[in-house]
């Protein structure tokens, strides 16, 4: 027997809130964020061209290889989608279909007056 209900109310909020978890973990890093600041001035690029924007635009030197892993990352997350034309995989930033949430479970951490423990 769980005391007040507590296990199960955890479990049940983990469960609902993975992808949101998986969303935070993607946005963590600063090559992904940057990734996603790429696809969101042009859509549908594929990986050479993202690599391209990330040294030119950003001064990232990263393997085609680390960036293919993160653009695994934030498929995962849902932030990025795929079409396939030929043999190109063409990226494309999701990242306004996760805003309402995103912004949903923020507000609820919003304080009159300031932010965090302490503020008046």
């Amino acid at each position: 027997m769980q005391p007040y209900g507590c296990i199960k109310w955890w479990n049940m909020a983990a469960t609902d809130d993975r992808d949101l978890d998986a969303v935070f973990r993607a946005l963590a890093d600063p090559t992904r964020r940057a990734i996603l600041d790429g696809l969101a001035e042009r859509d549908e690029q594929p990986l050479f061209e993202i690599c391209v924007r990330l040294v030119e635009g950003h001064g990232m030197s990263l393997t085609r290889q680390a960036i293919s892993k993160h653009l695994a990352v934030l498929e995962d997350a849902d932030l990025v989608g795929v079409r396939w034309e030929g043999r190109t995989k063409l990226h494309s930033g999701r990242l306004s279909a996760h805003l309402p949430r995103l912004v949903g479970w923020l507000s609820k951490h919003k304080r009159e007056g300031g932010v965090g423990c302490g503020s008046s």
